[in-house]
């Protein structure tokens, strides 16, 4: 019996070094921006920033112009302190694209921001995603929140799973999205958020922030842990059965 209760004791140890390891596991920061960090030049009639692209998080602008724009702006847009107008001042609408990111199997990706409508007049048309490269890459349990459908992105990266090209009205408020995913093997990434509008007004971003939760190797499954408890219980109960056993001579 003491035997026996040993061995559940130490599957109890086991289960629950376990069970803090997977739970120490937490998200990684790979880029957060909320902008503040940047100064948009102070005009005689607002702070802003035309056709911007000196961002300092590892953004990128693509396929177009995006502006930086303050509080105090002439349009009086109103937001955080400092947000992006994704449509800048060429008429040609832009993207914000990450760096490339690596990830392993087992890795859950996020990407996430607030998005508002112009503010000012028409609806634009935006998309948001993830785009692979570097192999043939296994997306699992993609989650997703806001009204976007999942759609083909933009594909000069790579294979991209977007959010869909969408509608967004200028009265829309500001809300929160995010795409999400786990990888099924190993390979690299960028994420991005843009705009295909062409008069000067796009959709507003801010607060954009992207993590990696890394995959925990060597963990069982609940199943396996199930079997394991169920082996130890069955030598348990052989080795009480054995000292029941009467010895003769």
């Amino acid at each position: 019996m003491r035997t026996f209760r040993k061995l559940l004791a130490t599957t109890a140890f086991v289960v629950a070094t376990a069970t803090m390891t997977a739970s120490a596991a937490h998200a990684v920061v790979l880029l957060s921006d909320n902008f503040e960090e940047l100064s948009p030049t102070v005009h005689v009639d607002g702070a802003y920033d035309r056709n911007f692209s000196a961002f300092t998080s590892g953004l990128h602008v693509e396929g177009g112009t995006v502006d930086l724009i303050g509080l105090g702006n002439p349009w009086s847009l109103t937001g955080a302190t400092n947000f992006v107008d994704l449509d800048g001042s060429t008429h040609d609408g832009g993207l914000l694209r990450t760096d490339v990111f690596t990830f392993d199997a087992g890795d859950v990706i996020t990407f996430e921001f607030d998005l508002a409508g112009n503010q000012r007049r028409r609806t634009d048309q935006w998309d948001f995603g993830f785009q692979t490269a570097g192999g043939d890459i296994s997306f699992l349990n993609i989650i997703r929140t806001g009204s976007l459908q999942l759609g083909p992105g933009p594909t000069a990266f790579g294979p991209a799973i977007g959010a869909g090209d969408t509608a967004l009205a200028f009265t829309s408020a500001w809300n929160h999205y995010s795409l999400s995913f786990t990888a099924g093997n190993a390979g690299s990434f960028t994420a991005y958020v843009g705009t295909t509008s062409a008069d000067n007004q796009g959709p507003l971003v801010d607060n954009l922030l992207l993590t990696r939760i890394p995959g925990i190797a060597g963990v069982p499954e609940p199943t396996t842990w199930l079997m394991m408890i169920t082996g130890f219980a069955g030598m348990g109960a052989m080795l009480r059965r054995r000292r029941m056993t009467p010895a003769f001579a």
